[in-house]
């Protein structure tokens, strides 16, 4: 981490300066050597960096890259410390040439995107270890040229992202063989150690096996969905074999050994997993975008008519903005453009004519200003026919100022907006 960089993030994300002062003189005068035996190096000063192993070290870090997922446009990011995912994808309807020829061009701009946001704050790219995957289902297709820096970018038809392998068809076989793998190294550690815990210490063998050897199956619940079934039984098989090594119960068959032992089945853990993880995933204030999709996916694909009743479906629309005729009054939309709903269904519109963004809430009958308003302009208080929107949890609404080239962020009663991204740039800049 660049000194200067991060405490500018850090004054985006709008820290109290209070704390970011101490930061910056926990940071400031430290200094390193390295010890090996009896050997101590010179002393070095730091001036990036934070010190290894430090619970505040790892925080900064990912705070100072926080912005890192959005300087990138119509791609799909994945950020896990300090390990970037970008995901492109292609169109159906054109021929897979085509989309060559147009994801190379995209993974240009995207490369130039990161380069120079890598040299704006001083995080290098670990170019060796930067890999790219063509997912595809045509035979010895041509593949794109990739580069960073004039430097070649490796594709390869496999690469394991946070601990799942990823391949060029999609297929799940080599992480299935890979986390089995795994698990038989446990089972046979564990044979060792069962020479010497005897059968009288079956609370103990269980917890040797719950604690090494089912931790790998759970890894595999999260996508066990998307494995055949032939997959399936073959993970289950070796589930049952762990049971068997624990309870001593060679040579007899899988429904017997599950019976005898009157242990849980893979199946329970699963149900279980996933019944925790979709009440997580139903009430977490992080899953909003997945919960509005899952809504969405579950009403246009299911045959039985009575969810549209559970989730407030009609046979006619019901007015929720608007309505009034066109004007600007507080009753009133103007062209409205784009739409963001939030997970206490209130809606917010753009409105191209009357320069603002206006939020209403569910069942009341006019809006509320919550960004622009004073007539078009480029002021900090002023849009200027302003498109896409987006609101956080917490009331903070980001805005698309189309032509005032700007992306505005407005805090919650706020009476005027922020500049975060611009012609010239991050940091309150307008456009000229």
């Amino acid at each position: 981490m660049w000194f200067p960089a991060l405490l500018s993030t850090l004054t985006k994300l709008e820290m109290p300066l209070p704390l970011i002062k101490w930061i910056a003189s926990w940071l400031q005068n430290r200094t390193f050597s390295i010890h090996y035996g009896d050997t101590i190096s010179r002393t070095i000063k730091m001036h990036v960096g934070a010190p290894q192993g430090s619970i505040l070290a790892a925080t900064l870090f990912r705070l100072h890259i926080h912005f890192l997922p959005s300087i990138f446009f119509q791609t799909t990011t994945h950020l896990f410390a300090d390990d970037l995912a970008i995901l492109m994808t292609g169109s159906l309807e054109k021929r897979f040439s085509l989309n060559i020829v147009e994801l190379e061009e995209r993974a240009k701009h995207v490369m130039c995107t990161l380069e120079k946001y890598a040299e704006n704050n001083l995080l290098p790219v670990n170019i060796k270890k930067t890999k790219a995957v063509l997912m595809h289902s045509v035979i010895a297709p041509p593949l794109p040229k990739l580069e960073y820096k004039k430097q070649k970018i490796e594709i390869v038809p496999s690469f394991k992202y946070l601990g799942v392998t990823i391949t060029q068809k999609l297929g799940w076989g080599l992480y299935i063989d890979d986390k089995l793998k795994t698990i038989r190294k446990t089972y046979n550690a564990m044979k060792t150690l069962f020479y010497n815990i005897p059968k009288s210490e079956m609370c103990l063998r269980r917890r040797i096996f719950l604690a090494f050897s089912l931790p790998h199956f759970i890894w595999l619940m999260t996508t066990w969905f998307f494995f055949s079934e032939n997959q399936q039984q073959k993970i289950n098989k070796t589930f049952i074999s762990g049971l068997k090594i624990v309870y001593g119960l060679y040579g007899w068959d899988d429904i017997t050994t599950l019976i005898l032992c009157q242990e849980k089945t893979l199946q329970d853990y699963i149900y279980a997993f996933w019944l925790r993880f979709s009440i997580h995933l139903e009430k977490s204030l992080e899953a909003t975008s997945y919960q509005h999709t899952w809504t969405a996916f579950q009403a246009i694909t299911t045959l039985d008519k009575t969810l549209y009743k559970k989730f407030g479906g009609e046979s006619q629309g019901t007015v929720v903005a608007g309505g009034n005729g066109s004007g600007n009054r507080l009753d009133q939309l103007s062209n409205p453009r784009y739409i963001f709903v939030d997970r206490d269904h209130s809606v917010y519109v753009s409105e191209y004519r009357n320069d603002r963004v206006m939020k209403w809430i569910e069942g009341a009958q006019q809006g509320i200003i919550v960004a622009g308003g004073p007539g078009k302009g480029n002021g900090l208080t002023q849009l200027s026919c302003p498109y896409g929107v987006v609101a956080e949890q917490l009331g903070t609404v980001y805005v698309a100022d189309l032509e005032n080239h700007r992306i505005v962020r407005w805090s919650k009663g706020a009476t005027q907006g922020r500049v975060i991204v611009s012609e010239k740039g991050e940091g309150g800049q307008l456009a000229a």
